[in-house]
């Protein structure tokens, strides 16, 4: 019995669950629809910053993001838990960010458990410089590649395996121009180019290609890992819209190890000059 039989079977026995569901899960959807709307506006504000410069936040706008960003995504997961089954399924695959088919295929729910929806780390900031944010531990003269993977890797939450998710991006055509546009920003010491290219990259990753892409590098394992950290950023119901809002609290959080790199390249450019 395939799922979509298991599930009707299942559902036809609790005293017509498909009469007695209608009316919750109908209201349960709209209530999921307008949180999507505003995740994707959210997201769009956030992408539009950052295309035109607009990284890092201040610690004031970092500390209400990551509140916005939490109450979002936990309200979200919330309106989906009271859905059916069926219905959470069929919605995923309606909005078209990514077949929900691929997440039954490795086992992984499409919506998260409530108690796994946590907030991204508070900001903390230097004694004395309340505009420079400080999250990660300093590394002298890291490269600014490392420093990106780092960045992206944590605001999806995939920071054990991004080395991988790189390497299958690399070997896609569609992400091959966008890849030398960062390394020649880097190349450059643009940091608000490399800051709106996370994003950019962000924007296009989260297609059902790409997707398939990665998993089929990454394997089982792995691959369950990262559609896992997909389904609590809810990719599949908003697609890359929280993980913006993700990348700019990341980004604001690893400013000072951007502006390190930064600072550590043109020094070695001008030693060797």
């Amino acid at each position: 019995m395939d799922r979509r039989a298991l599930m009707a079977s299942v559902s036809g026995l609790v005293l017509g669950a498909g009469l007695a569901w209608t009316r919750p899960a109908r209201a349960q959807e709209e209530t999921v629809i307008a949180l999507r709307e505003e995740c994707l506006a959210l997201g769009r504000r956030l992408l539009a910053r950052a295309l035109d410069g607009g990284m890092p936040l201040s610690s004031g706008e970092h500390a209400e993001l990551r509140q916005e960003e939490y109450r979002l995504r936990r309200a979200l997961v919330a309106a989906l838990t009271e859905m059916p089954p069926d219905a959470v399924f069929d919605l995923a695959g309606s909005l078209g960010h990514v077949d929900p088919e691929l997440f039954a295929a490795y086992g992984v729910d499409l919506v998260p458990p409530l108690e796994a929806i946590e907030p991204y780390p508070a900001l903390k900031l230097l004694v004395g410089a309340a505009t420079v944010p400080v999250q990660q531990p300093v590394v002298d003269c890291e490269p600014m590649w490392q420093v990106v993977l780092d960045v992206a890797g944590e605001a999806i939450g995939i920071g054990t395996i991004m080395s991988d998710v790189l390497d299958a991006l690399l070997e896609t055509e569609q992400l091959r121009g966008l890849f030398d546009e960062i390394e020649a920003a880097i190349g450059i010491g643009d940091l608000d180019t490399i800051a709106a290219l996370l994003f950019r990259l962000a924007d296009h990753l989260f297609t059902q290609e790409l997707i398939e892409a990665v998993l089929k590098r990454l394997g089982q394992s792995a691959g369950r890992e990262f559609l896992e950290k997909l389904a609590l950023r809810c990719v599949p119901f908003v697609g890359p819209a929280l993980v913006f809002a993700g990348l700019a609290l990341t980004v604001t959080m690893n400013w000072d190890r951007i502006v390190r790199a930064h600072e550590c390249a043109r020094t070695a450019r001008q030693v060797s000059a």
